[in-house]
């Protein structure tokens, strides 16, 4: 029987859990970002140092393939089994669920994802001690992302046991489901943790009593660790402008803006930044120049057009580097951007705009430092422009140079070409000097010469009285003729330098036969295909009179 729905019951949406967890896991788009969410979680753990360690390890089974094991360490306050502070869930279970956060307002995320970017890989496991407890969970499925793949929801289990004696968190990951490559180059890393996670924050700039956490990290042919310090930071002030702009920097702020939101509701945005030199943007990456807008004093939006607008549409983003940050941007899930569609970013851009405008304004040294740069970029192009000539004059030099320590033709006809050729286009200079010298190995006249139509020249054959047209190929060396042979139907004469050292080397069959060389007279041969014969001749050879 149909099942018939009364009118005004209420139904609600079914949810499917495991592709909703597969989604949210699938779409943190940079491998890189597990250190984002790793450090995170130690830092509103109260961690002051976290370890991360990458190792490589030999798969199972009969193809040698290696696996990816990710170890993060740090020394926080630990995960508990029960319910604390009038959460839902425990510290573990948020670990493990989807959409469950026991983040405080002024923690790093609290949407429950961060660490599903973790189910990237077989097998998840943890250690934690807190409360004189220690807990080991661990995940049951054979592998986890092709569990999820499925889609099926993994699973978990965990004991607990008193313990004294630990401290902190270690999560082990393994075969985390990435390239090789993305781990394996510590200063990579480094500039990626400090640009994009709490380990780069610049909140030192706004509050003296900052958490530190420092971090210590070891990749996969690494003896040791490397440490990265915690925090951002600019380079020392210099507004000396005698010299040059290129050590200059310039503050602009730290500064806190307070911006009305509602009648009784206010929201902050804290802005630092500076405008340097060429020698001071080291710490940048070659992208990473202009305005970021931030949230948890992490760069996250990347926002250059809102720049150019503010300096008024000149390109000069590339010698500034400002940060503004406020915790009531809202992110997407996977935290790499900052939902535009709403009343707080509006009037947060609006007032950083105001801010950055009047602070560019109001400053002296702005006007006088890209009047400098102005004056030095004016500079670089007079120097530029000299040193192309004097490229120029160094290439002539040179040639000229080579020219002179190339071989004479050695000829009793005076008025030949100097020096032997080198190329296609000299042995064709040096074909129409024996022309026009009458020089009797040359039996004919150059009617054209044009490469677009695949062979080279038509030359003027005189025979019993009278001239007829032929088609000939012209080639530096004969052994060059072989690579890229055009069909026999298409020249009847071959004109060269020389045959070249590597003629024996070089031909190949060529319609089913192999060329025949076979000479007539000095530096005159016919090459032999088949039935086709076509006659060659070798100017070095007809000039030097060589047996």
């Amino acid at each position: 029987m149909e099942k018939i729905i009364k009118p005004n019951t209420s139904i609600q949406p079914r949810v499917n859990t495991a592709r909703a967890f597969f989604e949210i896991a699938n779409n943190f788009s940079n491998n890189l970002e597990i250190l984002r969410e790793a450090l995170s979680n130690s830092y509103d753990a109260e961690a002051s140092e976290v370890k991360i360690t990458f190792e490589l390890k030999y798969g199972p089974g009969y193809i040698r393939t290696y696996m990816i094991i990710i170890k993060i360490e740090d020394n926080g306050t630990g995960m508990s089994s029960i319910p604390e502070n009038g959460n839902e869930c425990s510290a573990l279970e948020a670990f493990f669920n989807l959409g469950d956060s026991n983040k405080k307002e002024n923690q790093i995320g609290s949407k429950g994802h961060g660490t599903k970017i973790y189910y990237k890989s077989q097998k998840i496991s943890l250690d934690s001690w807190k409360d004189r407890k220690h807990i080991y969970a661990e995940t049951e499925d054979k592998h986890l992302w092709q569990t999820l793949t499925i889609p099926r929801l993994p699973s978990y289990h965990y004991e607990e046991v008193p313990d004294n004696t630990g401290k902190g968190t270690i999560i082990k990951i393994e075969d985390f489901i990435s390239n090789q490559n993305t781990f394996q180059d510590v200063k990579s890393l480094r500039n990626y943790i400090l640009w994009f996670t709490i380990v780069g924050s610049f909140e030192p700039y706004f509050n003296k009593n900052f958490k530190k956490m420092n971090l210590y990290l070891k990749s996969y042919y690494d003896s040791d660790y490397t440490k990265i310090d915690f925090g951002f930071k600019f380079p020392d002030e210099n507004t000396d402008l005698n010299d040059s702009t290129k050590d200059f920097c310039k503050y602009i702020g730290p500064k806190t803006l307070t911006i009305p939101i509602e009648t009784d509701k206010n929201t902050n945005v804290q802005i630092v930044g500076a405008y340097l030199g060429e020698n001071n943007r080291d710490f940048i990456p070659s992208w990473g120049t202009g305005l970021w807008l931030c949230k948890d004093y992490i760069k996250i939006k990347h926002d250059n057009d809102l720049f150019n607008i503010i300096v008024g549409g000149e390109r000069w983003y590339s010698n500034f580097l400002i940060l503004a940050n406020c915790q009531q941007f809202e992110l997407t899930a996977d935290r790499n951007s900052i939902k535009q569609d709403t009343i707080i970013y509006d009037k947060v851009i609006k007032a950083i705009t105001i801010y950055l405008k009047e602070e560019l304004k109001k400053s002296s040294t702005w006007d006088k430092f890209f009047d400098k740069k102005k004056e030095e970029r004016e500079q670089e192009k007079q120097e530029e422009q000299r040193d192309k000539e004097q490229e120029r004059i160094n290439r002539l030099e040179g040639y000229i140079k080579n020219y002179k320590e190339r071989e004479n033709i050695k000829t009793d006809f005076p008025n030949l070409l100097i020096k032997e050729p080198r190329n296609e286009a000299e042995t064709g200079l040096l074909l129409q000097s024996m022309v026009s010298t009458e020089h009797n190995g040359i039996d004919f006249k150059i009617g054209a010469y044009d490469t677009h139509y695949g062979t080279d020249l038509i030359i003027e054959i005189k025979k019993k009285g009278s001239s007829r047209p032929e088609w000939a190929e012209l080639v530096f060396k004969l052994s060059l003729l072989f690579p890229s042979f055009h069909p026999t139907t298409t020249f009847e004469k071959i004109i060269c330098w020389e045959i070249g050292d590597d003629f024996e080397k070089t031909i190949k069959e060529i319609d089913g036969y192999l060329p025949v060389l076979v000479k007539k007279v000095d530096g005159r041969y016919n090459l032999i295909i088949g039935k086709d014969t076509m006659e060659v001749y070798v100017l070095k050879e007809i000039l030097y009179d060589k047996e």
